[in-house]
Parts: C-alpha cells; sequence; structure tokens
C-alpha cells in the first residue's frame, strides 16, 4: 500500500521536473551503469590471482569495514572502511579452485572451495583492524575435503555445508559455540533430503513458526527444498517445490518478512527470477517473477532493506525495489562485463549488500572487486499524481482556484512536503508558488480509531496480501500488532 501525501495548492499542477548527475572518472567511464556509480576497483593483478569467485562482507566491532573476496587460490581481505582507497590487507591461499565460498559468524570467517580440497578453512579476524588475519584451522573432520558452499544461522550460531563431499551432498550442521572449532552437529538423511547446491537458514522469532530453524534451500534439478533444522538429530523435509521452466534451483533469499522468497535458477536459459510465497512452509506457492531485461544468467541475490541486490553474470550487478514483492522494479545497475549482456557464465558472480555504510561489492570471475555506490538506486523511485476531488478544467488567473493533489511515493522514492511547488503559466511565461501541506491519507487513521474507540494498526504495508478472507486475526492497537490465529488453515 502506498502511502500518499496531499497538498493544496492554488492553481493547477502544470508540470513537475527531476533530475541528477554526476562526474564520471577515467575507470568509470569504462562501465556502463544507471544510479550506481564506482568507488574503485581491484583488478585480479592487484588481488594476486587468475580469476574471481564469490565475496562476502565483514564489520569489525570498531566500525571498519571489510570485503571478503574469493579467488581462485585464496580468501583476500580487503578494507573498504574508505571505499574510495580500498587496502589489501591479507591473503589467505588454499589450493586453486573455480569455486569457492565464504561466510561469517561473529569474528570468524569460513571459507569452502569445491574442487581444491583441503576442507574448511577457519579464519580468526579479531584483530584485522591491526592488519592481521589468522588461519585457525584447516577442517579436514570426518574426512571432510570440498563443499560448494556454505550457510550460517548466525541467530542460532549454527553452520551447514551445501553440497560436501559428504553426506552425498546433503545439508551437514555443525555447531558454531567454539568459533574456532566447529563441531559435527547433525545432518540430513538420504530419505529426507538431496544434493544442495546453496542455503539460507534462519531462525523464526515470531509467528506459527517461533523458535524453529527453517533451511531454504536450492537444490539444482529437483527445485525448493525446505527443511525443518531445528533439532538436529531429525532434520527433515517439509515441502519440495518445482516451478515453471525448472532447469537447476540455483540460490535463493528471503524478504525481510519472510513471506516471500526469491530464488535464482542457473542454467534454465532466460533471465528470470522466480518468487515464491512461503508463509506456509509445508506449501509454497508460486506466485511471479521478474527479470532485468538482458539475456544475461541471473546468479546470487540477497534482500536487504526493501531492495534484491542480483549479480547477474555478464550483466554486473542488478537493483530491483521490492517495495511490491510481487513486482520487483529495476532501479539501478552496473555493468562489471562490458563486452555484452548475453546469457553465460563471464563477470559478476556474487555480491554483499549488508554494510552499515551502504557500499556494495560485486566479485566479478575475469575482473575482479568492485566497489560500489547504490545510494542514487535506492532513491531512484517514481512519483505518481491524483485528484480526489477532480483537476479543473479552468482556472482564474488572477487566484483563488483550489484543488487537491495526491502525490504518492514509491520505491523509496525522495520526498519533501516542504519543497513541493506548481508550475503554471498564464501567457507571460512559467511561474512557481509553493504547495501547501494538509497531510496523507492516513493521518487522521489514529485519531478517529481513538474517538470511537475502535482498537487499529494503520499503514500494514502489504496487510491485505498477508492476511487472507476468511482468516481470524487478533488487533491489539495499544502495541501497535496484528496476529494471525496459528489455527488459520491455507486457503
Amino acid at each position: 500500500m502506498r502511502s500518499a501525501r496531499t497538498f493544496r495548492p492554488a492553481v493547477l499542477l502544470v508540470a513537475i521536473g527531476l533530475s541528477a548527475g554526476f562526474l564520471v572518472s577515467p575507470v568509470q567511464a569504462q562501465f556502463t551503469s544507471e544510479n550506481v556509480t564506482l568507488h574503485a576497483w581491484l583488478d585480479l593483478g592487484d588481488l594476486g590471482s587468475t580469476g574471481g569467485n564469490d565475496c562476502w562482507g565483514y564489520t569489525s566491532p570498531s566500525g571498519r569495514e571489510y570485503a571478503l573476496m574469493g579467488v581462485r587460490d585464496a580468501m583476500v581481505v580487503v578494507e573498504i572502511t574508505n571505499p574510495d582507497l580500498p587496502v589489501i590487507i591479507e591473503s589467505i591461499s588454499h589450493t586453486d579452485t573455480l569455486w569457492s565460498d565464504t561466510k561469517t559468524y561473529l569474528d570468524h570467517a569460513y571459507v569452502v572451495n569445491d574442487a581444491g580440497g583441503g576442507g574448511m578453512d577457519v579464519v580468526d579476524l579479531s584483530q584485522v583492524d591491526s592488519g592481521i588475519v589468522t588461519l585457525v584451522q584447516r577442517m579436514t573432520t570426518g574426512g571432510l575435503s570440498t563443499s560448494h558452499d556454505v550457510a550460517i544461522d548466525e541467530d542460532s550460531g549454527f553452520l551447514y555445508l551445501c553440497g560436501a563431499n559428504l553426506n552425498g551432498g546433503r545439508l551437514i550442521a555443525y555447531d558454531l559455540s567454539d568459533p574456532d572449532d566447529p563441531t559435527f552437529a547433525g545432518q540430513v538423511s538420504s530419505e529426507e533430503g538431496a544434493n544442495v547446491h546453496d542455503a539460507q537458514i534462519v531462525t523464526y522469532d515470531s509467528g506459527p513458526n517461533a523458535g524453529k530453524q527453517i533451511a531454504f534451500c536450492g537444490v539444482g534439478g529437483t527445485g525448493l527444498d525446505i527443511y525443518d533444522v531445528t533439532d538436529k538429530s531429525n532434520m527433515f523435509r517439509l515441502s519440495r517445490t518445482t516451478y515453471p521452466n525448472l532447469s537447476f534451483a540455483h540460490q535463493c533469499w528471503l524478504s525481510s518478512d519472510r513471506q516471500y522468497l526469491y530464488l535464482n535458477d542457473e542454467t534454465d536459459g532466460v533471465n528470470e527470477t522466480v518468487i515464491f510465497e512461503v508463509s506456509d512452509l509445508a506449501d509454497p506457492v508460486v506466485v511471479g517473477s521478474y527479470n532485468s531485461g538482458v539475456n544475461a544468467t541471473d546468479h546470487n541475490l540477497f534482500y536487504h532493506d526493501g531492495f534484491i541486490f542480483e549479480a547477474e553474470y555478464r550483466a554486473g550487478l542488478r537493483v530491483f525495489c521490492a517495495e511490491d514483492p510481487l513486482n520487483p522494479v529495476q532501479v539501478g545497475w552496473f555493468d562489471t562485463f562490458p563486452e555484452n549482456d548475453d546469457s553465460g557464465f563471464d563477470g559478476a558472480w556474487g555480491v554483499y549488500p549488508f554494510f552499515d555504510s551502504g557500499t556494495v561489492i560485486i566479485s566479478d570471475i575475469t575482473r575482479g572487486l568492485f566497489i560500489l555506490n547504490p545510494s542514487d538506486a535506492l532513491t531512484a523511485g517514481a512519483l505518481t499524481f491524483s485528484y480526489p476531488e477532480g483537476r479543473p478544467d479552468l482556472i482564474n488567473p488572477t487566484g483563488g482556484t483550489g484543488f487537491s493533489v495526491d502525490i504518492a511515493a514509491s520505491c523509496s522514492a525522495v520526498t519533501n512536503t516542504e519543497s513541493g511547488l506548481l508550475h503554471f503559466d498564464i501567457g507571460d511565461g512559467f511561474e512557481s508558488v509553493p504547495l501547501e501541506f494538509v497531510g496523507g491519507t492516513l493521518s487522521h487513521g489514529s485519531t478517529v480509531a481513538r474517538e470511537y474507540g475502535l482498537p487499529a494498526v494503520v499503514n500494514v504495508k502489504y496487510g491485505t496480501r498477508m492476511i487472507r478472507s476468511g482468516q481470524t486475526i487478533t488487533v491489539d492497537g495499544t502495541a501497535g500488532i496484528v496476529v494471525l490465529d496459528a489455527s488459520n488453515e491455507k486457503s
């Protein structure tokens, strides 16, 4: 639901114009982009390797920010606190391999690779501010040699291997109570699971799934698997879901309200990310898809603060506003592969959008580490206009004509109630007068509820999508909470 703001001008609105511009550096000019600018670029030579793969990020307790860049034979730690002047801190080498992945928990990083062997690297980042990065161990417990991916539920403190050489590639859980020494906690059985390519694991803290630890998994040609992994001795599958044009379910990520899941398919031959409604974990429903308008292969994606950041190989970084979760709108991009936007496996592999500073990093297979500023994309939404009392056909040139216009901002468009202007021309050229702000359409909702003694919670985003006809809800107006009755069945 969009929040509209109403202005009361003196005469008819004719036009509102918005513009933006920026200077392009010589390096920036090598790459095309829209609403995303380049802070800095470290090529593979700078990183001491011949190929890049995935990336992750780490923020130290002091607030300093670090890119953890995967290359063929190492995990490279780069300080990007000043994103315009990155500093390479250390490189933790491992066996040469095309595929590598890194995740963090507290002040440790965990690095796996898919082909080079050597198990899982446990890396201590606690002294990184002092320039010290320590390889604690190269863990090969139980015969661990390779793993395609690693996922961590930071709330519960468990790490999960995805596509390891053990357990047929099914999920394997490790307890991180001692971050230096992960201990085996359990694994999904052959009866319940399949080889997992990538996963997101979360702990629910409210609603009917409160207290449960749930894994959302891309399982290649099998589709989307959802597992209850709360009890590590009995991790079981809740659902298995396919979708149109399924080829290789690659990676997925939840919206912040955990109502929707976005999944990319790496080999379906089309640029399309599938959207699932997952409020019922036992019965996910495909509710849509989106694309970036090019032919490039969609790859790793993450949802953060209402936006989807997606690495799309030869199309680089693509940024989508997911204010409407069923219809993400592309609001910016930075193409790290200038040659073309075709389908293929070159270009942007990974993206990390979770730094508090707003800096975003991209790991590119052939060009290294890109440090980007997406701020223009995050404020590049649209304004729409409507006239609740009708738009007048005639106005009095001496003044006195009044009407209302509702201005609705979508996709985080920046609005300022003090800056609205009406532009008009009565024959002597355009003139401007300020609009008078008189409040939004929901401005008085809480007042009406109070006067009539009604329990009310106003402006619940997408409430009409999450609450279905016939369901029972509890409205706590004092606490500002709407709770779905646990007995509701999916309609």
